[in-house]
């Protein structure tokens, strides 16, 4: 989900790198509590501190990247505009797809580790994408590759939810 590469941009403003660093900081807490979360689903007492880092590394990581967006916004072409948009959007369902898990989590009825599994696995998923995708932006690697670089952390993200989803069934 880190879509807001600093090395877009020529000049950079404190505020903007700052909450470059903040957002990247959250996005990697949330995946690892996330991991840590799918990892436990047979442990849900010990589950309650990584579900907490999760959200707070969710809403961390969705926070500033609004902070950072805004602190250049006027200077994005109309393009990147859009883009960060449909980056906001995937971001604000992200948040919400978190919240499905924490109430999936919360009411524990009947099935709750597959809504739960299918929740955290939609974040890992964007996030890991997110991180991958940027990354091969920044090394300056052509259009298809970065598009293929988003496909294969989307097929080898559904095989390992997939995985886990089996285990939470089983």
């Amino acid at each position: 989900m880190s879509g807001v590469s600093t090395a877009a941009f020529g000049e950079h403003k404190p505020m903007h790198q700052a909450a470059i660093i903040v957002h990247t900081i959250s996005g990697i807490i949330c995946f690892a509590a996330g991991c840590v979360l799918l990892s436990r689903l047979d442990a849900r007492a010990r589950q309650r501190p990584w579900l907490a880092a999760y959200g707070a590394g969710l809403i961390g990581l969705v926070v500033f990247m609004g902070v950072a967006i805004a602190s250049h916004w006027s200077r994005l072409a109309t393009a990147r505009q859009a883009a960060y948009l449909g980056l906001s959007a995937l971001a604000a369902y992200m948040v919400r797809r978190g919240w499905g898990a924490w109430r999936a989590w919360r009411t524990a009825d009947p099935g709750w580790r597959r809504r739960f599994v299918d929740h955290v696995g939609f974040t890992l998923i964007s996030l890991f994408d997110g991180f991958a995708i940027v990354l091969a932006i920044d090394l300056g690697a052509p259009g298809w590759l970065v598009a293929a670089v988003g496909a294969a952390g989307i097929a080898a993200g559904l095989l390992a939810v997939g995985r886990v989803r089996r285990r939470a069934h089983a």
